[in-house]
């Protein structure tokens, strides 16, 4: 099986807000239809809550599996990294991991950061339903200016900020 060429742990590295967890999403629906047969294995630690009890009885299902995908690495302890690392490589199994910053015995496979031109390609899906001047009126904003510049490479927390400003922009109070 073609995914089984790249054992151990592989991470997805970046700042919050800077579409990881999306990617790792987008990697375990695209498998899927790739070949059904792929077995895939995915934890989402932050969003589903994953217990460090559940996430032991999640680790020995990963045997049965062709490739594992585990959102929020840094937030298992530092046992548990390693035993990911080590796992993944003594039973040759694939293991794609997001993470804030690179662990030692793991692979830098993605590094996601926040430029211009994703600014507008995330905001152009976004508002695709609005009218266009709306994206070039937010985009040159000093709401969106300040945002971003508080946030950073956090693009989330920045179009948090602007939920008020485009509500209020897109439906302007006569």
């Amino acid at each position: 099986m073609q995914c089984r060429s790249r054992i151990g742990c592989s991470l997805i590295v970046g700042p919050h807000g800077t579409g990881k967890s999306t990617l790792l999403r987008t990697l375990a629906k695209e498998l899927s239809k790739l070949d059904p047969e792929i077995r895939v294995e995915s934890l989402f630690l932050h969003n589903d809550g994953l217990s460090a009890q559940r996430f032991v009885k999640s680790y020995d299902a990963w045997r049965s599996s062709d490739i594992v995908l585990l959102d929020g690495f840094e937030q298992l302890s530092l046992i548990r990294r390693l035993q990911v690392c080590i796992s993944s490589r003594w039973n040759r199994l694939p293991v794609i991991a997001t993470s804030h910053r690179s662990f030692i015995g793991c692979s830098v496979l993605w590094r996601t950061s926040i430029d211009e031109s994703t600014e507008r390609w995330v905001l152009s899906k976004l508002l695709a339903s609005r009218p266009p001047e709306l994206l070039n009126k937010a985009l040159g904003s000093e709401d969106w200016r300040l945002s971003r510049q508080k946030h950073k490479q956090n693009l989330r927390e920045s179009l948090f900020d602007m939920y008020d400003w485009w509500s209020q922009h897109d439906n302007p109070i006569s």
